[in-house]
């Protein structure tokens, strides 16, 4: 069975009623396309992605023609609205990544403050424990309220892969902010994979900088579309141009022929 971080593509019930979806949810067809193309776009987010060899076109239209895809240049596509989805998603991510590096920065102020307070003697009056347990008791008990929340921390995996392997990440470093970007692109699947690939290619214990940004421009290349496919696009748009061009001077000078002998 997958974990709870595996790589998932949402579908929400509300698509039984929605109006979109009027003439693709009970058409098989339709909808099976419309899934497979979601999952493919997931995979290739924040690009976009290319429809899948063998697709229907006939079902592919129909869901251009519902507003619930949007055709790019060659072969390229994305669902409508799914930017949309994926940063809501990812909203919590963010909030939470930005609060445990600003408990790191106070954690660490806090540190600093008590230890000049102990080599200052005007200082040595120490705050009330009892007062810091109960804060302490509150800020847990607001934590609790609300439940867990799985969305909080999902570098983690990385995080830990990291620190088995000698790179110990502090949340106010520049490199957590590039992993925590890294998971939000790609998932942490694909980058614990990544740092397992680039281990087992030589990458040394403890080189953070060859993990994150190698692991970084691994993983961008994937999603990146290839040079040569773009120029080859390009050169059969160019060909279709030149065509149709052709076809077009071929029918002015049938018109012009037909027009004399009448």
């Amino acid at each position: 069975m997958p974990n709870d971080r595996a790589p998932y593509s949402r579908v929400y019930h509300a698509i039984v009623d929605d109006p979109k979806f009027a003439a693709v949810y009970d058409d098989d067809r339709r909808l099976a396309t419309w899934l497979r193309l979601l999952i493919v776009a997931e995979q290739a987010h924040p690009a976009s992605a290319y429809i899948p060899t063998g697709t229907n076109r006939a079902a592919v239209t129909s869901l251009v023609d519902a507003g619930l895809i949007d055709l790019g240049s060659g072969s390229r596509f994305r669902i409508h609205g799914l930017d949309a989805e994926r940063e809501r998603r990812s909203e919590p991510g963010r909030i939470g990544a930005v609060a445990r590096w600003s408990d790191s920065e106070r954690n660490a102020n806090a540190m600093r403050t008590h230890t000049s307070r102990i080599a200052s003697p005007k200082h040595a009056a120490m705050p009330d424990e009892t007062s810091i347990d109960e804060t302490s008791r509150d800020e847990q008990d607001a934590r609790t309220e609300h439940g867990p929340d799985p969305w909080d921390d999902p570098e983690g995996e990385a995080v830990a892969w990291l620190a088995k392997h000698g790179c110990a990440l502090l949340p106010s470093s520049g490199y957590y902010r590039h992993l925590v970007v890294m998971v939000e692109h790609h998932g942490v699947n694909a980058v614990v994979g990544m740092f397992d690939r680039l281990a087992t290619a030589g990458t040394h214990e403890g080189d953070v900088k060859g993990y994150i940004f190698g692991a970084r421009d691994a993983l961008d290349a994937k999603t990146r579309p290839k040079l040569g496919d773009l120029a080859k696009e390009e050169r059969t748009e160019e060909i279709d141009r030149s065509n149709r061009r052709s076809l077009e001077r071929t029918q002015a000078y049938l018109a012009e022929l037909r027009g004399e002998t009448a």
